[in-house]
């Protein structure tokens, strides 16, 4: 792989109101770039989030430290023309920092049909992804092959590249979902946002193959696995075991806690990732801030978390980086491990 990357990040608004960021501190966002960079030995990360200036700044640190930056502003819940206005914004930052760095790529969203307005039924991201998997929407879905939407999302792709590429010279992609049809003719490089779980876990790899027939790069933008045991069968869905109904968030039925399911899972796919020449992989996710740990089981959100560090209760540092509000998993140095060779 020529970019052994993690997603990073720096705020994102999936609920109205509720950032997975709410506080954003300079100081140990620096300090996370220097350790992805030294002891988790990624060369590249996927910056994400909703507000541009983090989005800078957190490019900024990452381009200091040698970092490749692919640039991944999302923007949830907005309208085709909100997203079009956020994208333009965005563009013109990212070729601020491309003449630091020729590099960069620039990530033009991510699984639209679920984000965006306009694309499937909903006013949210989450009554969208109902729409998808109703009756009628699994109907479609089969019938075209299991790539759907194409007609509406590519057509909605084809503006906002040329939107992005009016203002950025560089490398353009987009974090398609693996059930969405896209044209690639429009993209530098094949990217998806790739999970194993137990339905595709025996076409996998054929799943996978079928973006090298491009002729283009092919990245896996986003791959990975909560922290208790059968996350691994859930995949892109493990992170649906927190109950919000309640003003206190709390961890909806019994499950056990496993950073070791965790650890594996990653291993594995970075292990087919590299034995299939996949050009870029980012591994999803470093930290989840709105998912803390708590030594109740109930009410460890960090079981429904992809990071690949602990995130603490309010006020604790951890053991190994005193300096930070979280402790590495198990994940962490399997990743490091594998990152290092």
């Amino acid at each position: 792989m020529n970019y052994k990357g993690i997603v990073y990040d720096v705020g994102t608004e999936f609920t109205k109101g509720r950032s997975t960021r709410s506080v954003f501190d300079p100081v140990i966002a620096q300090r996370e770039i220097s350790l992805i960079k030294n002891d988790l030995h990624c060369n590249a990360l996927r910056l994400c989030g909703g507000d541009i200036t983090r989005l800078k700044e957190t490019a900024g640190y990452a381009l200091g430290h040698g970092l490749f930056v692919w640039f991944s502003p999302l923007l949830v819940d907005a309208t085709p023309s909100e997203t079009l206005e956020f994208l333009a914004d965005s563009a013109r930052v990212a070729e601020d920092l491309r003449q630091q760095n020729p590099e960069i790529v620039f990530v033009v969203g991510g699984e639209f049909s679920f984000f965006m307005k306009g694309i499937l039924r909903g006013e949210d991201v989450y009554s969208r992804i109902r729409t998808f998997v109703s009756l009628p929407g699994l109907m479609r879905h089969l019938i075209t092959g299991g790539k759907w939407p194409g007609k509406a999302l590519n057509a909605f792709l084809a503006q906002a590249v040329a939107t992005v590429r009016e203002r950025f010279h560089g490398r353009v992609t987009y974090a398609s979902g693996p059930w969405e049809k896209v044209d690639w003719q429009l993209f530098d490089i094949v990217s998806v946002n790739y999970y194993r779980d137990s339905q595709n876990e025996k076409t996998f790899r054929a799943g996978l193959e079928e973006y090298s027939g491009y002729g283009k790069p092919v990245a896996v933008t986003e791959f990975g696995c909560c922290t208790y045991q059968g996350a691994d069968a859930k995949g892109a869905a493990g992170w649906a075991i927190v109950d919000t109904s309640l003003e206190r968030r709390s961890i909806r039925g019994r499950f056990i806690r496993s950073e070791e399911t965790q650890a594996r899972y990653l291993t594995d796919l970075l292990t087919v990732f590299r034995e299939d020449n996949i050009d870029a992989a980012f591994v999803f996710q470093f930290a989840s801030y709105n998912l803390p740990a708590d030594d109740d089981p109930g009410f460890d959100l960090d079981m429904a978390s992809y990071g690949i560090v602990k995130v603490l209760p309010a006020g604790k540092r951890g053991i190994r980086y005193p300096d930070m509000p979280w402790e590495p998993k198990v994940s962490f140095q399997a990743v490091a491990d594998l990152y290092t060779h």
